[in-house]
């Protein structure tokens, strides 16, 4: 019954994921309630090591798990962000490299999240506040249904028609 959170710096990064590893691992102390899954984002495994109230996998399909989550820490790339916005998922936001700086600023602006404090004892208050806080839960939601109504494909389609 406790909250799962997952933890995912997409398939790219390599130099990023142990560091990010190490700072979950005193996140996770921190708040012993709740129970965090970290993603290498290597394709091709599902290994599996368990410490205790954190799960580190090989990878973790968003499409297939994310609705299973209450939140993410995440690092901003276009695919996690598009799949948590899918799933309603509030996020801690912690960008990297390129667009992922854009994207956190799209996510704080528009109430999806907040963007990551590196201090750990700020961030686990931060990632409390993402699993009550109605104003971003409500977001979330909303912006959720908006993405159920979004077709990509057709949208692409309906502008080639039109040239």
């Amino acid at each position: 019954n406790e909250p799962h959170i997952l933890i995912s710096l997409g398939t790219h990064l390599p130099w990023a994921k142990q560091p990010v590893a190490e700072f979950i691992q005193r996140l996770a102390k921190e708040l012993p309630e709740l129970e965090f899954h970290f993603s290498f984002g290597k394709a091709g495994g599902q290994t599996v090591k368990k410490i205790k109230n954190i799960s580190f996998y090989d990878y973790i399909p968003y499409d297939l798990y994310m609705y299973h989550y209450r939140a993410a820490i995440i690092h901003g790339g276009t695919g996690v962000t598009y799949s948590c916005v899918k799933a309603g998922l509030p996020v801690l936001v912690w960008p990297h490299d390129y667009d992922q700086f854009d994207h956190a600023v799209r996510i704080v602006h528009n109430n999806l999240g907040l963007r990551l404090s590196e201090d750990v004892s700020v961030c686990a208050k931060q990632l409390k506040q993402l699993l009550i806080d109605n104003k971003i839960q409500t977001a979330c939601k909303n912006f959720r249904a908006k993405a159920t109504q979004y077709n990509p494909g057709e949208r692409v389609l309906e502008c080639l028609k039109n040239l």
